[in-house]
Protein backbone atom coordinates (compact mmCIF):
# COMPACT_ATOMS: atom_id res chain seq x y z
CA UNK A 1 0.00 0.00 0.00
CA UNK A 2 1.82 3.52 -1.01
CA UNK A 3 2.66 5.18 2.27
CA UNK A 4 0.22 7.91 2.22
CA UNK A 5 -2.81 6.01 2.24
CA UNK A 6 -1.21 3.52 4.93
CA UNK A 7 -0.44 7.02 6.48
CA UNK A 8 -4.83 7.60 6.12
CA UNK A 9 -5.93 3.82 6.98
CA UNK A 10 -3.89 4.17 10.59
CA UNK A 11 -5.35 7.77 11.30
CA UNK A 12 -9.03 6.57 9.85
CA UNK A 13 -8.93 3.40 12.38
CA UNK A 14 -7.61 5.34 15.25
CA UNK A 15 -10.30 8.02 15.13
CA UNK A 16 -12.84 5.50 14.85
CA UNK A 17 -11.65 3.63 17.71
CA UNK A 18 -11.62 6.85 20.28
CA UNK A 19 -14.95 8.21 18.80
CA UNK A 20 -16.31 4.77 19.34
CA UNK A 21 -15.37 4.94 23.10
CA UNK A 22 -12.04 2.70 22.87
CA UNK A 23 -9.69 3.83 25.09
CA UNK A 24 -5.84 3.08 23.05
CA UNK A 25 -3.29 1.44 25.60
CA UNK A 26 -0.09 0.56 23.13
CA UNK A 27 0.02 0.88 19.42
CA UNK A 28 2.81 -0.80 17.52
CA UNK A 29 3.76 -0.52 14.25
CA UNK A 30 5.81 -2.21 11.68
CA UNK A 31 6.14 -2.52 8.00
CA UNK A 32 2.61 -3.88 6.63
CA UNK A 33 0.71 -3.69 9.87
CA UNK A 34 -0.75 -1.69 13.27
CA UNK A 35 -1.19 -3.29 16.38
CA UNK A 36 -3.14 -1.35 18.75
CA UNK A 37 -4.54 -2.62 22.45
CA UNK A 38 -7.34 -1.29 23.68
CA UNK A 39 -10.19 -1.60 26.29
CA UNK A 40 -13.84 0.15 27.14
CA UNK A 41 -16.10 -0.43 29.40
CA UNK A 42 -19.72 -2.25 28.53
CA UNK A 43 -22.96 -1.22 29.77
CA UNK A 44 -22.52 -2.59 33.29
CA UNK A 45 -19.05 -1.66 34.01
CA UNK A 46 -17.13 -4.25 32.95
CA UNK A 47 -13.56 -3.31 31.21
CA UNK A 48 -13.39 -5.40 27.92
CA UNK A 49 -10.24 -5.97 26.51
CA UNK A 50 -9.58 -6.01 22.31
CA UNK A 51 -6.75 -6.19 20.07
CA UNK A 52 -6.82 -4.76 16.70
CA UNK A 53 -4.86 -5.50 13.69
CA UNK A 54 -4.86 -3.14 10.52
CA UNK A 55 -2.72 -5.50 8.05
CA UNK A 56 -1.64 -4.48 4.57
CA UNK A 57 -0.92 -6.92 1.92
CA UNK A 58 3.33 -7.66 2.86
CA UNK A 59 4.88 -10.32 4.11
CA UNK A 60 6.43 -8.60 7.48
CA UNK A 61 3.18 -9.24 9.70
CA UNK A 62 2.95 -10.64 12.86
CA UNK A 63 2.50 -14.43 13.18
CA UNK A 64 -0.95 -15.57 13.69
CA UNK A 65 0.92 -18.18 16.58
CA UNK A 66 2.35 -14.67 18.07
CA UNK A 67 -0.75 -12.69 18.37
CA UNK A 68 -2.94 -15.94 19.81
CA UNK A 69 -0.52 -15.93 22.13
CA UNK A 70 -0.58 -12.09 23.27
CA UNK A 71 -4.51 -12.72 23.22
CA UNK A 72 -3.73 -15.32 25.13
CA UNK A 73 -1.78 -13.50 27.65
CA UNK A 74 -3.89 -10.35 27.70
CA UNK A 75 -7.22 -11.94 27.30
CA UNK A 76 -8.01 -9.72 24.84
CA UNK A 77 -10.82 -9.58 21.67
CA UNK A 78 -8.71 -10.02 18.36
CA UNK A 79 -10.32 -8.53 15.06
CA UNK A 80 -8.16 -8.51 12.35
CA UNK A 81 -9.19 -5.57 9.42
CA UNK A 82 -8.02 -5.79 6.28
CA UNK A 83 -6.86 -9.27 4.42
CA UNK A 84 -5.39 -11.92 6.98
CA UNK A 85 -4.30 -15.06 6.06
CA UNK A 86 -4.36 -15.72 9.94
CA UNK A 87 -6.60 -18.00 11.53
CA UNK A 88 -8.11 -15.01 13.81
CA UNK A 89 -11.83 -13.66 13.15
CA UNK A 90 -11.26 -10.78 10.37
CA UNK A 91 -13.33 -7.91 8.70
CA UNK A 92 -12.80 -5.86 5.44
CA UNK A 93 -11.77 -2.54 5.84
CA UNK A 94 -15.51 -1.51 4.56
CA UNK A 95 -17.14 -3.82 7.02
CA UNK A 96 -14.44 -1.89 10.29
CA UNK A 97 -15.91 1.20 8.98
CA UNK A 98 -19.05 0.52 8.51
CA UNK A 99 -19.43 -0.77 11.90
CA UNK A 100 -17.97 2.40 13.61
CA UNK A 101 -20.32 4.16 11.85
CA UNK A 102 -18.79 5.76 9.05
CA UNK A 103 -15.09 7.21 8.89
CA UNK A 104 -14.09 10.18 11.41
CA UNK A 105 -12.08 12.65 9.13
CA UNK A 106 -11.47 15.38 11.78
CA UNK A 107 -11.61 15.82 15.24
CA UNK A 108 -12.73 19.25 14.90
CA UNK A 109 -16.68 18.04 15.59
CA UNK A 110 -15.40 16.34 19.08
CA UNK A 111 -14.52 19.94 20.05
CA UNK A 112 -16.72 21.25 22.96
CA UNK A 113 -16.86 24.45 21.19
CA UNK A 114 -17.21 23.02 17.78
CA UNK A 115 -21.50 23.40 17.88
CA UNK A 116 -21.22 27.04 19.40
CA UNK A 117 -19.07 27.96 16.60
CA UNK A 118 -21.17 27.08 13.76
CA UNK A 119 -23.91 28.86 15.33
CA UNK A 120 -22.09 32.03 15.56
CA UNK A 121 -20.05 31.30 12.19
CA UNK A 122 -24.02 30.96 10.50
CA UNK A 123 -24.79 34.37 11.97
CA UNK A 124 -21.70 35.96 9.66
CA UNK A 125 -19.83 36.80 13.33
CA UNK A 126 -16.21 36.15 13.54
CA UNK A 127 -14.29 33.39 15.88
CA UNK A 128 -10.92 34.56 17.82
CA UNK A 129 -9.68 31.28 17.82
CA UNK A 130 -9.99 29.83 13.89
CA UNK A 131 -8.58 32.02 11.37
CA UNK A 132 -10.42 32.76 8.57
CA UNK A 133 -13.49 34.96 7.26
CA UNK A 134 -16.94 33.83 8.80
CA UNK A 135 -18.37 32.93 5.69
CA UNK A 136 -15.38 30.45 4.52
CA UNK A 137 -15.23 29.15 7.81
CA UNK A 138 -18.88 28.69 8.03
CA UNK A 139 -18.22 26.23 4.85
CA UNK A 140 -15.62 24.71 6.33
CA UNK A 141 -17.19 23.91 9.82
CA UNK A 142 -20.52 22.68 7.79
CA UNK A 143 -18.74 20.25 5.16
CA UNK A 144 -16.99 18.69 8.24
CA UNK A 145 -20.19 18.36 10.02
CA UNK A 146 -22.23 16.87 7.21
CA UNK A 147 -18.62 14.25 7.20
CA UNK A 148 -19.75 13.40 11.44
CA UNK A 149 -23.22 13.30 11.12
CA UNK A 150 -23.49 11.30 7.48
CA UNK A 151 -20.53 9.56 8.21
CA UNK A 152 -19.93 9.70 4.32
CA UNK A 153 -18.03 11.64 1.98
CA UNK A 154 -18.54 15.00 1.34
CA UNK A 155 -17.16 17.15 -1.32
CA UNK A 156 -16.84 20.72 -1.07
CA UNK A 157 -17.06 22.59 -3.81
CA UNK A 158 -16.96 26.60 -2.63
CA UNK A 159 -13.26 26.98 -2.78
CA UNK A 160 -12.20 24.74 -5.43
CA UNK A 161 -14.62 26.08 -8.15
CA UNK A 162 -15.03 29.76 -6.52
CA UNK A 163 -15.72 31.37 -10.15
CA UNK A 164 -18.29 28.70 -11.41
CA UNK A 165 -22.11 28.75 -10.04
CA UNK A 166 -22.14 25.71 -8.07
CA UNK A 167 -23.26 24.71 -4.67
CA UNK A 168 -21.30 24.77 -1.79
CA UNK A 169 -20.52 21.50 -1.47
CA UNK A 170 -22.07 17.49 -2.35
CA UNK A 171 -22.54 15.04 0.34
CA UNK A 172 -23.90 10.98 -0.05
CA UNK A 173 -25.48 8.96 2.75
CA UNK A 174 -24.99 5.76 1.78
CA UNK A 175 -24.93 4.07 -1.55
CA UNK A 176 -28.00 5.82 -3.07
CA UNK A 177 -28.05 9.16 -1.11
CA UNK A 178 -27.15 11.93 -2.87
CA UNK A 179 -27.34 15.53 -1.37
CA UNK A 180 -26.48 19.09 -2.22
CA UNK A 181 -26.08 21.56 -0.04
CA UNK A 182 -25.48 25.11 0.58
CA UNK A 183 -24.10 27.57 3.79
CA UNK A 184 -25.07 31.26 4.29
CA UNK A 185 -23.31 33.17 6.70
CA UNK A 186 -25.99 35.71 6.90
CA UNK A 187 -25.59 38.39 10.16
CA UNK A 188 -29.56 39.14 10.16
CA UNK A 189 -30.99 35.76 8.97
CA UNK A 190 -31.15 34.43 5.42
CA UNK A 191 -34.59 34.41 3.24
CA UNK A 192 -35.00 31.83 0.52
CA UNK A 193 -36.41 33.89 -2.10
CA UNK A 194 -37.99 32.48 -5.87
CA UNK A 195 -34.64 34.16 -6.69
CA UNK A 196 -33.18 31.38 -4.36
CA UNK A 197 -35.33 28.72 -5.76
CA UNK A 198 -33.99 29.08 -9.39
CA UNK A 199 -30.92 28.79 -8.34
CA UNK A 200 -30.85 26.04 -6.37
CA UNK A 201 -32.99 24.34 -9.34
CA UNK A 202 -30.09 24.72 -11.65
CA UNK A 203 -27.70 22.81 -9.37
CA UNK A 204 -29.26 19.98 -9.20
CA UNK A 205 -30.75 20.40 -12.76
CA UNK A 206 -27.25 20.86 -13.85
CA UNK A 207 -25.70 17.56 -11.71
CA UNK A 208 -28.75 15.18 -12.22
CA UNK A 209 -27.80 16.32 -16.50
CA UNK A 210 -23.95 15.20 -15.61
CA UNK A 211 -24.41 12.33 -13.08
CA UNK A 212 -27.90 10.83 -12.76
CA UNK A 213 -26.81 7.66 -14.81
CA UNK A 214 -24.01 6.78 -12.81
CA UNK A 215 -24.56 7.83 -9.15
CA UNK A 216 -28.25 8.83 -9.09
CA UNK A 217 -30.46 11.92 -8.42
CA UNK A 218 -30.47 14.22 -6.15
CA UNK A 219 -32.45 13.52 -3.06
CA UNK A 220 -32.64 16.71 -1.19
CA UNK A 221 -31.01 20.17 -1.72
CA UNK A 222 -30.21 21.22 1.95
CA UNK A 223 -29.31 24.94 2.79
CA UNK A 224 -27.84 25.78 6.68
CA UNK A 225 -27.86 29.29 7.97
CA UNK A 226 -27.44 31.00 11.38
CA UNK A 227 -31.13 31.65 11.38
CA UNK A 228 -33.65 32.20 8.68
CA UNK A 229 -36.40 34.95 7.74
CA UNK A 230 -38.32 32.07 6.78
CA UNK A 231 -41.07 30.64 8.77
CA UNK A 232 -42.17 27.62 9.07
CA UNK A 233 -44.50 28.01 6.66
CA UNK A 234 -42.89 29.65 3.94
CA UNK A 235 -40.31 26.95 4.34
CA UNK A 236 -42.94 24.43 3.02
CA UNK A 237 -43.87 26.53 0.28
CA UNK A 238 -40.27 26.91 -0.57
CA UNK A 239 -39.42 23.04 -0.43
CA UNK A 240 -42.44 22.07 -2.64
CA UNK A 241 -41.77 25.22 -5.16
CA UNK A 242 -38.22 23.22 -5.89
CA UNK A 243 -39.58 20.36 -5.76
CA UNK A 244 -41.95 21.39 -8.29
CA UNK A 245 -39.14 22.64 -10.65
CA UNK A 246 -36.52 19.85 -10.57
CA UNK A 247 -38.30 17.10 -8.47
CA UNK A 248 -36.23 17.16 -5.17
CA UNK A 249 -37.02 18.74 -1.92
CA UNK A 250 -35.48 21.56 -0.32
CA UNK A 251 -34.40 21.21 3.09
CA UNK A 252 -33.59 23.98 6.19
CA UNK A 253 -31.24 23.81 8.37
CA UNK A 254 -30.61 25.99 11.36
CA UNK A 255 -27.01 26.05 12.34
CA UNK A 256 -27.83 25.69 15.95
CA UNK A 257 -29.51 22.42 15.16
CA UNK A 258 -26.98 21.36 12.65
CA UNK A 259 -24.18 22.02 15.94
CA UNK A 260 -27.07 19.76 18.50
CA UNK A 261 -27.21 17.04 15.77
CA UNK A 262 -23.20 16.91 15.69
CA UNK A 263 -23.21 16.63 19.96
CA UNK A 264 -25.96 13.98 19.61
CA UNK A 265 -24.39 11.42 17.35
CA UNK A 266 -21.22 12.54 19.12
CA UNK A 267 -22.41 10.72 22.21
CA UNK A 268 -23.53 7.56 19.90
CA UNK A 269 -21.50 7.63 16.59
CA UNK A 270 -22.20 3.87 15.35
CA UNK A 271 -25.91 5.28 15.25
CA UNK A 272 -24.29 7.67 12.00
CA UNK A 273 -25.34 4.94 9.14
CA UNK A 274 -28.14 3.09 10.56
CA UNK A 275 -30.66 6.43 10.69
CA UNK A 276 -32.85 6.51 7.94
CA UNK A 277 -31.77 9.69 6.29
CA UNK A 278 -34.18 9.39 3.05
CA UNK A 279 -36.93 9.43 5.60
CA UNK A 280 -35.19 12.31 7.88
CA UNK A 281 -34.33 14.72 4.64
CA UNK A 282 -37.57 14.21 3.13
CA UNK A 283 -39.29 17.30 5.33
CA UNK A 284 -38.60 21.12 5.15
CA UNK A 285 -36.61 21.21 8.07
CA UNK A 286 -34.27 19.10 9.79
CA UNK A 287 -34.40 19.65 13.99
CA UNK A 288 -31.72 17.50 16.52
CA UNK A 289 -34.95 16.23 17.60
CA UNK A 290 -35.25 14.11 14.77
CA UNK A 291 -32.52 12.42 15.15
CA UNK A 292 -33.19 12.00 19.11
CA UNK A 293 -36.29 10.03 18.22
CA UNK A 294 -34.66 8.50 15.29
CA UNK A 295 -32.00 7.24 17.71
CA UNK A 296 -34.33 6.34 20.46
CA UNK A 297 -36.30 4.21 18.16
CA UNK A 298 -33.43 2.30 16.85
CA UNK A 299 -31.49 1.59 20.44
CA UNK A 300 -34.93 0.16 21.95
CA UNK A 301 -35.03 -2.16 18.62
CA UNK A 302 -31.94 -3.32 20.84
CA UNK A 303 -29.86 -3.77 17.34
CA UNK A 304 -27.90 -1.25 18.45
CA UNK A 305 -26.02 -1.57 21.74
Amino acid sequence: MPENGRDERVTLVYRALVSNRFAVDSVETGPSYLRLTCHRFDEYGVRLEYLFILCDVGLDRPSSGAIESLARRTGANVLVIGESAFNLRSVSWDQFVNLCGGPVRSWLPFDLQFPGWLEKLGKNETIPELDGKPDDLFEELVQLAFQFILGDRVVRYGQARAFERVPDGLAFAGSDLVILYDSKAYANGYEVTAESIRQFSSYVDEFNGKYASRIGRVFAFVVTSGSFVNGRRSMSNKSNDLYARCQTGLVFLNAEELGKCVALLKEQPRLRNVLNWRQLLSRPELKASDLESAAHAILADGVIG
